[in-house]
């Protein structure tokens, strides 16, 4: 439908809203079935957003007609679309706490609907990636505290969409704080007391905080040769902010800061879940990178060699070792000299 007069559309809306509830109620099957089947995402978006102002005056029958359906659909990207609009209504203080509650419950272990019960909680995912995006302290907030939640479970579906939603936020020039997040998240894990927590509740979580972290740094390296001047972000193709997260490594190194703990800790549990070989090629992706920039050099090196302080005797001699063959392998010479570097340094904290 096309209007003559653009005001005309939110007129006739309005005046449905004022006077005649039911007939913009009648609206929610046809809109519904827009967000499903629409081949343009544009198109869906918008109809979600028309979800999301019928919701305005009916929560809980906008939930009941369209969402509950939406959040267990069998297609990922109709469920997605649920964040749409409920991060809409979570920017509108007189909707916020109906979207509170909803996700809650979805979020909820002892909240259950059978087979379908983890449909909702990938949505719940989703949806506290968009409200992450509105870009405000108390969404950023209530996103990452939601995303926890959703990590606890143990379910690789459910890892795979928290890792997702931290991915995505992290290239809105959210990188920092997704960091500092991950960060929190593995030490309030590692100090669960025994007593706490049994290693299968603490497992997901722990894990999930290591592939993140794994994952934004395979995405968060820019290349020093290709990077501006001035250390800030690059932007790419897709108006995304890729960050340089050796550069945050290094300048944290220096204070033994946040995200320096992260990676410190992330590449000690690697072991802990016999992962090592995700810390390796992590280091041996980075060398490439580094191989023009002495300070990243520096960075690598000082990582390696305290992550090795850290690890239990087993895996130290597996790092000495593997160390070593790097060190005498004449074909990768980065690798070499990043190898040579490491065993020095270690030889420095140990002696």
């Amino acid at each position: 439908i096309r209007f003559i007069n653009d005001t005309y559309p939110n007129a006739i809306f309005d005046l449905l809203r004022e006077r005649y509830h039911d007939l913009l109620f009648d609206l929610l099957p046809a809109l519904k079935k827009v967000v499903e089947q629409h081949r343009y995402w544009e198109i869906r978006f918008w109809a979600a957003l028309a979800v999301a102002e019928i919701g305005k005056i009916g929560f809980t029958r906008m939930q009941n007609q369209v969402l509950d359906h939406w959040a267990t659909d069998k297609r990922a990207y109709v469920r997605a679309a649920t964040g749409y609009p409920l991060a809409y209504l979570a920017e509108d203080k007189s909707t916020r706490d109906n979207v509170r509650k909803l996700l809650n419950r979805w979020s909820d272990p002892d909240w259950g609907r059978g087979p379908d019960t983890w449909r909702y909680r990938w949505t719940a995912a989703s949806t506290y990636k968009q409200i992450g995006l509105i870009g405000q302290d108390w969404a950023r907030d209530w996103a990452y505290e939601g995303l926890k939640q959703i990590a606890s479970y143990n379910d690789i579906r459910l890892l795979y969409a928290t890792i997702h939603s931290l991915v995505v936020l992290s290239l809105q020039e959210e990188l920092e704080h997704t960091l500092f997040t991950l960060k929190n998240w593995i030490s309030e894990f590692c100090q669960k007391k025994p007593d706490e927590q049994s290693d299968e509740d603490i497992k997901p979580q722990y894990l999930t905080t290591l592939l993140a972290f794994i994952e934004l740094c395979e995405i968060h390296t820019a290349d020093p040769l290709t990077e501006s001047n001035s250390d800030s972000d690059v932007k790419d193709d897709n108006q995304y902010r890729i960050g340089n997260i050796l550069s945050l490594m290094e300048k944290s190194r220096a204070t033994s800061g946040d995200i320096w703990q992260l990676a410190v800790n992330i590449g000690i549990s690697t072991f802990k879940f016999r992962l090592e070989d995700l810390f390796f090629s992590l280091i041996t992706f980075w060398t490439e990178y580094a191989s023009d920039a002495s300070e990243y050099q520096t960075t690598i090196t000082n990582l390696v060699a305290e992550v090795f302080t850290g690890l239990e005797s087993r895996d130290k001699k597996l790092v000495w070792n593997l160390l070593r063959r790097w060190e005498k392998d004449s074909r990768d010479k980065d690798l070499a000299n990043i190898a040579a570097m490491a065993r020095t340094e270690i030889r420095k904290r140990v002696l």
